[in-house]
């Protein structure tokens, strides 16, 4: 997860300039995961790249921002995917993460574009280095 990332910035990094040139300001914005601060038994590779994700993308907000560039993320909770699904088609499994947000839903994949499209507006000219959370709730307690 966290090397892809690094790889594709990495690249996009000489054009986000020429944009924030031409256009006034650039944005990055990276997908982590809950589970970066909010981990489970058997997942310490996946937390560990999520977690990454966000220090990359953190230190990137720091690097960039003297040319106009923002570099944000955001960290989807339990989100009905065709990844997903296998899981929470299950009444038993899907009861429980519903129960555990505070929306008492799961998510939808448009919540998450939601978030990124947030991120990349206008209206967030001066966020950066932020993590945005977008689980219903689902870590509240956590």
């Amino acid at each position: 997860n966290v090397r892809a990332m690094f790889r594709i910035c990495r690249e996009a990094i000489p054009a986000l300039k020429s944009r924030a040139k031409e256009k006034g300001r650039a944005r990055i914005v990276n997908t982590a995961s809950v589970m970066a601060f909010d981990t489970d038994y058997g997942l310490a590779a996946y937390c560990a790249s999520k977690a990454g994700v966000g220090g990359l993308t953190r230190t990137l907000a720091l690097e960039l921002g003297k040319f106009n560039i923002t570099a944000n993320y955001v960290c989807p909770g339990a989100i009905y995917t065709g990844m997903t699904q296998g899981n929470f088609d299950k009444p038993e499994i899907r009861e429980v993460w519903e129960k555990k947000a505070a929306l008492r839903r799961l998510g939808q994949p448009i919540d998450i574009a939601r978030g990124a499209l947030l991120l990349a507006s206008d209206e967030a000219d001066f966020i950066t280095g932020h993590e945005l959370v977008v689980d219903g709730g689902l870590t509240l307690r956590t």
